[in-house]
């Protein structure tokens, strides 16, 4: 059964006129549909949990934990792991549309279109938690009032907490085998154990520029990137497409006024976290005054990096067709 599937037996199962907090089953469909509606959410680690703030362990290997071994003898040497903790802090947020009785009593799907309705808006939330995820930024935003503004200011997104950790300066320079190769180095070499594991995560117009220097060459892997959507890989390392990933930044030290810039990010996927808890409120209700239906969903999440030291940034990486 698909998460859509699942969200609309959770609101067939439920009185939502007034509406109220999901039941454990019917929060955890709607989780279901936010992150199966995203790129990058479901790729990393989502961890539900029943309360707003908390925590969760993290072990480490941080050096060499084998030695020789002879027979009859115990050196007594005895290695342990690092032991940490991650603190989350959940914020609230709430998505509200209206709905004209109209579009809800005349549309072809009859009483089905209500459940349409809903499931619309799970997607569209899916949507505005992975934006929150990647481009939240509480200053940058703070006196933004515009629809993304009001979203984006709510918390600091994965973009703004992976600069405290290992980055590359492309100074408006385009996306090149340079720029990949760069990243890679500058990663931490117990990370590259495991390459394959590991992704470049790039803007689609990024990834496009890659192709487009791929397929200049006259060889059959340019011919593949001119004809065919196969994954990119690129020493050892594939590349994913991330929608939501920005190309309209400003130089990140507003030194220059771009306008085209955008970032690349070289990490294990489930380095990211995205922490939502099952505290879902759905309300659906009926105003006469409007002749209208509200929809009025609260939820409560937080992004956060399991480990900031397995993270490379690229920024100031320009859109070639920009610059």
């Amino acid at each position: 059964m698909g998460a859509g599937d699942k969200l609309q037996k959770a609101i067939t199962t439920t009185t939502l006129d007034g509406g109220g907090r999901l039941n454990q089953e019917q929060a955890n469909a709607f989780i279901d549909l936010t992150v199966d509606s995203s790129t990058l959410l479901k790729m990393c680690r989502v961890l539900r949990r029943n309360n707003p703030k908390g925590e969760f362990d993290k072990l480490e290997f941080g050096d060499v934990v084998t030695e020789g071994a002879d027979e009859l003898e115990d050196t007594g040497n005895v290695f342990e792991p690092t032991h940490s903790k991650v603190e989350y802090s959940t914020k609230k947020l709430r998505s509200a549309i209206d709905i004209s009785r109209e579009s809800l009593e005349e549309n072809i799907e009859g009483t089905g279109y209500r459940t349409t309705v809903m499931t619309s808006i799970g997607k569209r939330i899916g949507t505005d938690l992975e934006l929150l995820a990647i481009q939240g930024d509480e200053e940058q935003y703070a006196a933004v009032a515009t629809r993304r503004g009001r979203l984006l200011k709510r918390n600091d997104g994965w973009f703004k907490l992976g600069l405290d950790g290992h980055t590359v300066d492309v100074q408006g320079g385009n996306v090149s085998k340079t720029v990949f190769s760069k990243m890679i180095r500058a990663l931490p070499v117990q990370f590259k154990q495991n390459r394959a594991a590991l992704r470049f995560f790039c803007s689609p117009s990024i990834v496009q520029d890659y192709r487009d220097q791929l397929a200049n060459r006259e060889t059959t892997l340019g011919d593949n990137s001119l004809t065919g959507a196969a994954p990119l890989t690129v020493f050892g390392v594939p590349i994913v497409e991330i929608p939501l990933i920005p190309e309209d930044l400003n130089s990140l030290n507003e030194s220059e006024s771009w306008g085209d810039a955008s970032f690349i990010w070289l990490t294990y996927p489930m380095n990211f976290v995205h922490v939502i808890t099952r505290d879902i409120e759905v309300y659906f209700e009926f105003k006469p005054r409007k002749d209208g239906w509200e929809s009025t969903t609260y939820t409560r999440t937080d992004d956060i990096l399991e480990n900031v030291n397995a993270l490379v940034t690229g920024y100031n990486v320009r859109v070639a067709g920009a610059s």
